[in-house]
């Protein structure tokens, strides 16, 4: 491969792999990508819209920095929790509620292997479990309930979500609307809404299913 080609190559994977992030994480856009990794976004914006080149040293960087295997820029762009899926067998992971304070909680892992739910789904590859143990969300959701959050796929207006905040606390909410800098949400009864800037959410993942406990 011609200099010129590589150089070019590392280019549009550079580019493929912001659109991964936006695409499956709680980013809008490329540069809600770049502050979460900490990338440079002017720069950024430069290597992508004009023919800077991107070095050997900086390609590689790149990969650690956006989770990609080592030499994915050069060739195709592969992620590594992509890899890690591929050879490991799926479990379906069952956490319980801990109650922190009203309505926020921690997880604690109860199980690595639920399969009295797997046949419930056709892909578990990227769901989990959350028991919950706590009043604060009745009547949507009730103590003892599993709630079943899909880790991969991005949160839209009007889901169900489980927010993880960089803070340590989780919550359940509603989402409402995105911004290029904030997600704004509603408790589950509509009484309250709260809005976060996208730096403060470590990750958020929406609720696909909820299993009373009569179906558990």
């Amino acid at each position: 491969m011609l200099p010129s080609e590589l150089f070019e190559k590392r280019r549009q994977n550079l580019t493929r792999a912001i659109d991964h992030w936006v695409s499956i994480g709680p980013f809008k856009n490329g540069k809600a990508v770049c502050e979460h990794f900490g990338l440079s976004v002017p720069l950024i914006s430069q290597l992508l819209n004009s023919h800077r080149q991107i070095g050997e040293k900086f390609a590689r960087e790149l990969e650690t920095q956006l989770e990609l295997i080592k030499g994915s820029l050069d060739h195709e762009v592969q992620f590594i929790e992509q890899a890690k899926s591929t050879t490991e067998q799926p479990n379906l992971v069952l956490f319980e509620m801990q109650v922190v304070e009203t309505q926020a909680f921690s997880l604690k892992l109860i199980s690595n292997d639920s399969s009295q739910y797997s046949a419930l789904f056709k892909n578990i590859q990227d769901l989990y479990l959350i028991r919950i143990t706590a009043s604060y969300y009745t009547p949507v959701l009730q103590e003892g309930w599993l709630v079943v959050c899909d880790e991969r796929r991005g949160v839209e207006r009007s889901d169900l979500a489980c927010v993880y905040l960089r803070n340590g606390l989780n919550l359940i909410l509603n989402a409402i609307q995105q911004t290029d800098d904030t997600w704004q949400f509603a408790s589950l009864d509509q009484k309250r809404q709260v809005e976060f800037l996208q730096s403060d959410i470590k990750k958020l993942h929406p609720i696909i299913a909820i299993l009373p406990s009569s179906f558990i």
